[in-house]
């Protein structure tokens, strides 16, 4: 059964999440308003209802002009103070590959947002930047924090704000009384936080890689002395699977009627449904998912009107696959169809500028299997091979949260999976085996570099096709994104 969960359900989740593990304590204030629309990609209207929600069960207290301040405490300090160790030590494992994931990937993203800066944007980071080197430890973070969501911006992928933001406050750890600041570490032995985003102004790729990495691997290295002090002292408490990190990258964006036409398209596309078959009656759909007969017909809608099917009365929904691809400005005049169109280029853009880094860390443990899978999709067609490329890269990943970001973003992926059915996309097949042939032979060569290339180039042509595709219908938010040719 999908389930479906909104945008207040996420933000609530998130934040009380973060109160009931210590990361948000007692008195603290949260963010504001405006820095939560931002960063979780929500309306004010859903924030202030979430704020409601959470002051109402008593984890907040709402204050005139001020930002809301936690007044959570379950137990005693002393309970309580375990109760956050718990939690913490519960995910002690996740927090460390965290910070692993982060400096795998940020480096490309950070690049590509840098590209988009213009000399004015960047002076006025680096005097934020500036200021953090002469700040405390709390403000020092937050101002850092701030110039990298900034640089992310300019890159117009909420995704790749909200993809951070996750990742950063997953490894947020609370410091604990009697506790050395591991951050603070950071902040007295690192160099100034300037140091780090220098070479994003000046275009040097290869620095800007290397002292980005070192930040997130040398605070991973801080936080992991930090939490290995308090698992001596509290050697009874594992590593909790259910604490692990996840991230829900489709978070209150999608219906469940949507997700359902998604599932059948797949289908389809993997020959479950053949053309001019029928697919399974409303009322089996219906108990298949779990739903009402109203969300499959809400479903059937969809999937009709991308071209898909055809409803006969009397006989059922036929698949008609020569329907797909009409016309296009129509298309996407419909507000949901522009909405999921947009969030699929998204993804493809995302999924373009990870799979490098990826594809780096996942290739030492890439054998004859993967490269044996690949040639088997590729005997195919274009499309094939490519979801074999990615899935052998994501499945040798050492980095479990890594994988789950991947897994989140495939589910994205399945909002464009129509595209795959215009008679356009022929066209485009050749490139994309030409594209994953050469990926196969420099990852037998042994070419990590060539392979990581080859691997992203290939997303980010196919990223290319869908937003020429999308540009000519007239979307333009389609234009605000670059290819990675072009960052």
């Amino acid at each position: 059964m999908i389930e479906k969960m909104t945008l207040s359900d996420y933000l609530y989740q998130e934040l009380t999440a973060q109160i009931r593990a210590g990361r948000l304590k007692y008195g603290q204030s949260l963010p504001t308003a405006r820095r939560l629309c931002g960063r979780y990609q929500v309306g004010i209207r859903t924030v202030r209802d979430v704020m409601a929600r959470m002051r109402r069960e008593g984890y907040i207290q709402t204050r005139e002009r001020r930002a809301p301040a936690v007044i959570y405490q379950e137990k005693a300090q002393a309970e309580n103070e375990q109760q956050a160790v718990c939690a913490l030590l519960s995910r002690r494992e996740s927090i460390l590959q965290v910070y692993e994931t982060l400096g795998t990937v940020m480096p490309d993203l950070f690049w590509a947002g840098a590209r988009r800066c213009g000399e004015e944007e960047f002076r006025a980071l680096e005097r934020v930047a500036k200021r953090s080197a002469h700040a405390g430890v709390k403000d020092s973070w937050r101002l850092s924090s701030a110039v990298l969501h900034g640089i992310l911006a300019q890159a117009r992928n909420p995704l790749i704000s909200d993809l951070y933001s996750s990742l950063e406050i997953y490894c947020q750890v609370p410091v604990l009384a009697g506790r050395a600041d591991p951050f603070a570490r950071v902040i007295a032995e690192k160099a100034p936080f300037a140091w780090v985003i220098e070479p994003l102004r000046q275009g040097d790729r290869a620095q800007a890689e290397l002292r980005i990495g070192r930040m997130y691997r040398g605070t991973g290295r801080e936080v992991a002395v930090y939490l290995e002090d308090l698992s001596a002292a509290f050697p009874a408490v594992g590593e909790d699977p259910q604490a692990a990190y996840r991230w829900n990258a489709a978070k209150g964006r999608t219906h469940l009627y949507a997700e359902i036409a998604r599932e059948l398209i797949d289908e389809i596309g993997r020959g479950r449904w053949p053309d001019g078959g029928y697919l399974s009656s409303g009322q089996a759909l219906a108990k298949r998912y779990g739903v009402s007969l109203y969300t499959v017909r809400q479903a059937l809608q969809r999937m009709e009107a991308l071209g898909f099917i055809q409803v006969r009365n009397g006989r059922g929904a036929q698949v008609t696959l020569s329907r797909v691809g009409g016309n296009d400005r129509d298309y996407f005049a419909d507000p949901a169809q522009k909405r999921d169109a947009l969030i699929y280029l998204q993804a493809l853009q995302l999924t373009a500028m990870l799979l490098r880094p990826a594809a780096r860390a996942a290739f030492d443990n890439m054998g004859p299997e993967s490269a044996l899978r690949m040639e088997q999709e590729l005997a195919r067609n274009g499309a094939a091979a490519q979801k074999a490329l990615l899935e052998t890269v994501v499945e040798a990943l050492p980095y479990r949260p890594l994988q789950g970001v991947f897994q989140e973003v495939g589910g994205l992926l399945l909002w464009g999976q129509h595209f795959l059915f215009r008679p356009s996309m022929a066209v485009r097949l050749p490139e994309l085996k030409r594209r994953c042939a050469q990926a196969l032979e420099r990852l037998r060569s042994g070419d990590r570099e060539g392979f990581a290339q080859a691997a992203a180039g290939s997303y980010d042509a196919s990223f290319c096709w869908v937003r020429s595709l999308l540009c000519a219908a007239g979307l333009r938010e389609a234009e605000e994104l670059r290819s990675l040719e072009e960052t």
